[in-house]
């Protein structure tokens, strides 16, 4: 039975029950739910671990000791910072970790929502709000999409953690140009997109400059992270364009060079044609 429905059983049985002793029960469900969320992430990255480890002995044993060098290295940033770097090989492997991942991330979603319900029927409206945030907190896994920019076979993708408009025909570029579409950084009702390889890191600009930003709690790099989704400067059929949340009027734009800018809105064609993006479906799907 799934635990919403343990809510309209108390709200039934209102003599047994009170809605306060309801919203504590389905809280405490809530607790177990977190525990679950983050050993089942643990045993996802375990996983994805022992594959690294078997790849580096099995190189090892050939004698190949450069390239088990570099899978180390790859691992080592795996286990720091949760980067999936572009190892063909690997791919299957990491479809399988980012399956695991975003399963444990929707049932933690839906025991946060049944917890909120339960809070908001129990008339705890401060309760609710902080549940609200920590759910916002656990920044668990989103849609996945690209971007590709019209007329081209251009997509929109990291180097190096700075953005450009480059081909995506191998693993690595891949993964580099698949970003997780979440509630913005600096408000629910604006968007950010969160790097899917570098979970850590969203886009955003620094220096007008688009490029991979650390998340913080800090302010500014949240309001630098975040946009509004607009209809495409080049036509509503063409796709969205992206508008600055802390410096209206500037979008997202692929420059002629393949670089990629927060610019100040020009009211001409090319420019529309470069600040206009399609959104497509994830050119590596981690789930």
């Amino acid at each position: 039975m799934r635990m919403l429905t343990s809510v309209y059983v108390c709200a039934a049985v209102v003599f047994l029950a009170s809605p306060l002793t309801c919203a504590d029960e389905v809280h405490d469900k809530l607790t177990v739910a977190i525990e679950k969320h983050q050993e089942r992430r643990d045993a996802a990255a375990a996983a994805l671990v022992a594959v690294y480890q078997e790849r580096i002995t099995e190189l090892t044993s050939k004698g190949d000791t450069t390239l088990a060098s570099e899978y180390l290295n790859d691992m080592e940033e795996f286990k720091s910072r949760r980067a999936l770097l572009g190892r063909p090989d690997l791919a299957i492997h990491f479809k399988t970790y980012g399956k695991a991942v975003k399963e444990a991330g929707d049932e933690l979603n839906e025991a946060y929502s049944e917890a909120m319900q339960a809070r908001l029927k129990a008339g705890m409206s401060d309760e609710f709000s902080i549940l609200q945030q920590e759910l916002a907190d656990a920044r668990l896994p989103g849609p996945l999409t690209s971007f590709s920019l019209p007329g081209t076979r251009a997509s929109l993708a990291h180097g190096s953690f700075v953005l450009h408009a480059m081909e995506a025909r191998v693993t690595a570029t891949q993964l580099n140009a698949t970003y997780e579409k979440v509630n913005g950084l600096a408000g629910a009702n604006w968007t950010s997109f969160r790097s899917v390889n570098f979970p850590d890191f969203y886009l955003g600009h620094g220096g007008f400059r688009m490029r991979l930003l650390e998340f913080k709690t800090n302010g500014e790099i949240n309001q630098n992270a975040t946009f509004a989704v607009r209809v495409g400067l080049a036509g509503k059929s063409k796709g969205y364009s992206y508008e600055s949340y802390n410096y209206p009027g500037r979008f997202i734009r692929v420059r002629d060079n393949g670089e990629v800018w927060l610019d100040q809105l020009e009211n001409n064609p090319k420019f529309a044609a470069q600040a206009t993006f399609r959104e497509r479906p994830p050119l590596f799907r981690l789930w």
